[in-house]
């Protein structure tokens, strides 16, 4: 499946989330998530372009794959997500192929929508300004709510989170394993 996601930086949180519900958004998650990425030793992985992470979200787990970003207006990428109740035999199972804990995300709070196949993440970590994230099908179906919430495509980015702390001059609110 094509990951297809925009950003847009330093919102009014309260606006947005009023816009979203106007819009007939429903929400599916408020709380802390934590994000652990894994890696081989030789961190061929990462030397790809590609991630592997294991993500808390309240009390559940999703483990996600991503491939290599495509270049475009919007970050592009194939994704892969499963969902569990318990983190524990995943964990054994990626050291069990030799894959480590390479990096861990501080938590961050994340309030999450949905409208028709479109969901949109307020992201809020303590070192930078909340921020909006909009992940569709398509970059056309992307556009129709950048729109609609009353920005324009010249307020997108198509940053990771990392290039979201580099464009603020922070470090990134990694713990090392």
């Amino acid at each position: 499946m094509k990951e297809v996601e925009i950003k847009i930086l330093e919102i009014d949180k309260k606006e947005i989330i009023d816009k979203l519900k106007k819009a007939g958004a429903k929400k599916i998650f408020e709380g802390d998530v934590e994000n652990i990425f894994y890696d081989f030793e030789n961190k061929r992985l990462f030397s790809q372009g590609k991630k592997l992470r294991l993500r808390k979200l309240g009390d559940r787990f999703q483990l996600t794959f991503k491939g290599k970003k495509e270049k475009g207006v919007a970050k592009i990428r194939d994704e892969y997500e499963v969902y569990f109740d318990d983190d524990t035999p995943i964990k054994k199972i990626l050291e069990e192929l030799g894959l480590r804990e390479i990096n861990r995300y501080c938590v961050k709070h994340r309030i999450s929508f949905v409208i028709e196949d479109v969901r949109f993440e307020i992201d809020d970590f303590k070192k930078i300004p909340a921020y909006l994230e909009i992940e569709g099908p398509s970059v056309k179906k992307i556009k129709k709510y950048v729109k609609k919430l009353g920005f324009s495509m010249d307020d997108i980015k198509s940053y990771s989170s990392r290039d979201v702390f580099n464009h603020y001059g922070k470090k990134e609110e990694m713990i090392k394993s």
